[in-house]
């Protein structure tokens, strides 16, 4: 973004030269002015200057403003100027001289006009354009707070029209021997600080003592929205007890006023200022959280009857109708859930748990818990209580561990510092009794993360670690020294030789005669998305590449450590048969993967090496089943009794009873993934125990090499009756260690269990591939399984 300077106009300007070019106003006029909690006269006087800009006469526009804002001309056509360059630079950050001269300019000259005329608009504007240039600075609130005739006005202006944490703190404490209250009810809403300080303020501005400082006519509302906020967290945190005893310990008219399950919009008047409050979007949802708490706490009449008074079963059954009914990425689906009622989960969990306990859960799962999203409006002791693991293995798991995340205790934030910075400027606040409360919400949080992280609870997944990958299946070797000076020389794929096999990307050729070698690089054996471009493979020709072999697997990674450069020195063939592969190591940290694969960084880098790949090593497979010894070995296929990972179709049939509906799921799904053809396994006649392997090793046979495997990551007892037309091996956790060290980022896909409903003829599955996934939904129809998608997703 351009960064235009701009001279001093001061006083002396026309008021109908505004000093702004077309391309600074239109880059204005594009952006919009998000504000928290819009402040007024400034967020009003936003609107008017964006229409003002878009009239013929700009600067008259502007000058017409002035006297509705109590300002000259000129010093609204200043104030105009600063508001709309600070919105052009906002987001340049690039560290030139220009940008810095800019920035000091609109800072020196915002605090000029500041101190020329303080009202409540320049106060506001100016502390918004400060926090363009740099966000939420105790300088920035320090400069503009110098000269304050009212510092209870002034610095209410600055932190409600430019929300920080540390701006609504700074404000508190702006008062001399008294706490100011306004900024502290912002600061326990705005969510800058971390959750055991929010429960704590919270509890403290419902104190008596607090509330005493509202003006008499507001107190009960401003209480029943404090208490509402405060009862949020405390649901959220896992602590329903606390909510409870905190909801039916108000007064009468607080608590009606909270079982109305509204709130509005409203103005409150605190320590004599007025205080805007926007509606309460989540009052139902947080009344619905009550009601599941009676409900399980065994107090079903007033769960019913506060269901009844705030619910709306027709538009819940509506929504849950819809879900069942139509896929999430058809447009049925998408015109339903624009329109449906957003606590329609919480209302037919609860109908379900008061009104019909012995019916199957299942129809809720699917609709509430099947993709991504929706899940997080459910109640988790509810969800608890209604979903059994064993049949509904991630529900209650799932609700565990984001009443863990919500605690702000387990884990780490990636702004903690900020938080606990927040934490000490609150506490020096000494406000009476904060201390003890704060200790007290500190030990009830981590009552809150014991009781949670329970056995059916995950722990978070751990941060990425650096990996060193297994020994190469071939060593290296120093480059021949007359031969590091060499010329590198392009590889282009001739014209008159065959493309490689779908799944092989050409890295070398080289033809010396009727010999051709090809390198390529495939994901076939090294499934790692968009880490790398998987692993190197070798083909070979004896008729100058019109015709390829069956590719050869070489067991190395890319970037893992080796990479085969396009451009070499070294002759792929040689004298005796055997490859030479000039190699560089560019060892990829494992540790920097993210999805996207933006950062990828390398630990280790070397140059002048090669490695020498006997044909004979890279063909042999000793046991017959198809995988070279190579590929065996990458693929953990060489590993023994149940260390070994398993190849589906590799069992004997007479282990296995008639195909069950879940086995015929199981088939039907493993087709819609993976584009192949699976079945039960049934052994044919006369075939003998030795001849299993023979079976097998069929699906290596063909020209164009290897079949493509199918790597799964799930129970393998699900999928040990089957039989497939392609090889699929599937790996349990236990393995993902040792893969770990094949490929950068090995990505079996994986397959949990399909979640059924109890007549076992609908069910839901969730896939990962690590990047990319989704929900399958499943129904048995007219004897055989129809599969649509619910939802799906991608990095």
């Amino acid at each position: 973004m351009a960064v235009t300077a701009f001279v001093m106009l001061g006083g002396t300007t026309p008021p109908s030269g505004l000093g702004l070019s077309p391309a600074q106003i239109d880059d204005f006029l594009v952006s919009g002015t998000y504000s928290s909690y819009e402040p007024q006269p400034l967020t009003q006087w936003d609107l008017d200057v964006r229409a003002a800009l878009v009239a013929k006469d700009r600067g008259g526009a502007v000058a017409a403003l002035a006297p509705r804002y109590g300002l000259s001309a000129a010093r609204m056509a200043e104030l105009v100027r600063l508001w709309v360059v600070s919105d052009n630079i906002r987001f340049d950050v690039r560290p030139t001289k220009q940008a810095a001269a800019a920035r000091l300019d609109i800072r020196r000259r915002t605090l000029a006009l500041v101190a020329e005329a303080r009202t409540a608009l320049v106060v506001e504007a100016a502390a918004v354009t400060l926090d363009r240039l740099d966000e939420c600075r105790a300088e920035d609130f320090d400069a503009l707070m110098a000269g304050a005739a009212d510092r209870r006005r002034d610095a209410w202006l600055i932190a409600n029209s430019a929300p920080c944490g540390s701006h609504f703190l700074r404000a508190a404490r702006a008062l001399d021997g008294q706490v100011f209250l306004p900024p502290l009810i912002r600061a326990a809403h705005y969510g800058a600080l971390a959750r055991v300080d929010a429960l704590s303020l919270y509890a403290w501005l419902i104190s008596p003592e607090a509330l005493a400082r509202v003006a008499e006519s507001d107190r009960d509302a401003l209480a029943a929205r404090l208490v509402l906020l405060y009862a949020d967290k405390l649901f959220d945190t896992g602590q329903s007890d606390a909510a409870v005893a905190l909801i039916d310990s108000q007064p009468a008219p607080v608590g009606a006023l909270l079982r109305t399950g509204k709130m509005g919009a409203a103005t409150a008047t605190v320590d004599g200022v007025p205080v805007t409050f926007a509606a309460e979007d989540q009052a139902r949802t947080i009344m619905l959280h009550l009601a599941s708490a009676y409900a399980l706490d065994g107090r079903r009449d007033e769960a019913a009857a506060l269901l009844g008074r705030i619910g709306d079963r027709a538009a819940a059954e509506k929504a849950l109708r819809c879900r069942l009914d139509a896929s999430a990425e058809s447009e049925a689906g998408f015109a339903c859930r624009d329109k449906e009622d957003p606590d329609w989960l919480g209302q037919m969990m609860l109908v379900h748990f008061l009104d019909h306990p012995a019916d199957d859960p299942y129809p809720l799962a699917e609709a509430g818990f099947s993709s991504q999203g929706t899940s997080r409006d459910a109640i988790p002791d509810l969800a608890c209580r209604l979903f059994d693991p064993a049949e509904f293995p991630d529900i209650c798991a799932e609700a565990r561990r984001r009443v863990v995340d919500a605690t702000g205790i387990a884990g780490e934030d990636y702004d903690a510092d900020t938080k606990t910075a927040l934490g000490v400027e609150l506490a020096a606040l000494s406000l009476p009794g904060f201390a003890a409360q704060r200790a007290a919400q500190e030990q009830a949080l981590r009552a809150v993360v014991a009781r949670n992280s329970a056995p059916d609870t995950e722990a978070p997944a751990s941060r990425r670690v650096s990996i060193d990958p297994d020994p190469a299946p071939f060593a290296a070797q120093p480059l021949p020294v007359a031969l590091r000076k060499a010329p590198r020389r392009p590889s282009a794929w001739p014209k008159d030789a065959a493309p490689l096999p779908d799944d092989f990307l050409p890295v070398r050729f080289e033809r010396a005669g009727t010999r051709a070698v090809a390198i390529s690089l495939s994901q076939n054996f090294d499934p790692v998305g968009e880490v790398s471009g998987g692993g190197y493979w070798v083909h070979l020709s004896d008729d100058g590449g019109r015709h390829w072999q069956a590719p050869l697997y070489t067991g190395l990674a890319d970037r893992f450590p080796y990479v085969v450069p396009a451009e070499a020195r070294m002759p792929l063939l040689g004298d005796d048969g055997a490859i030479d592969l000039e190699v560089e190591v560019a060892l990829l940290d494992t540790a920097s993967i993210t999805y996207p694969p933006v950062a990828l960084a390398t630990r280790r880098k070397q140059a002048d090496l090669y490695l020498r790949l006997p044909i004979a090593d890279l063909a042999r497979d000793n046991d017959g089943d198809g995988f070279s010894d190579i590929a065996a070995r990458h693929l953990l296929l060489d590993a023994k009794g149940d260390a070994a990972p398993m190849l589906i179709g590799a069992r004997k049939a007479d282990a296995c009873g008639p195909m069950s509906r879940a086995q015929g799921a199981q088939i039907a799904l493993l087709g819609k993934l993976f584009d192949v053809r699976v079945a039960p396994l049934v052994e044919p006649l006369d075939v003998a125990q030795s001849d299993l392997g023979a079976r097998m090793a069929q699906w290596g046979t063909a020209a164009s090499g290897p079949a493509r495997p199918v790597f799964l990551l799930g129970d393998p007892a699900d999928f040990a009756c089957l039989d497939s037309d392609r090889p699929i091996i599937v790996y349990s956790k236990r393995h993902l260690v040792a893969l770990a060290r094949k490929s950068p980022d090995f990505h079996p896909v994986t397959m949990p269990k399909i979640v059924f409903n109890r007549a076992r003829d609908r069910g839901y599955v969730e896939w990962s591939a690590g990047w990319t996934g989704g929900t399958f939904r499943l129904r048995f129809v007219d004897n055989r399984w129809r599969i649509d998608t619910i939802g799906s997703w991608i990095t």
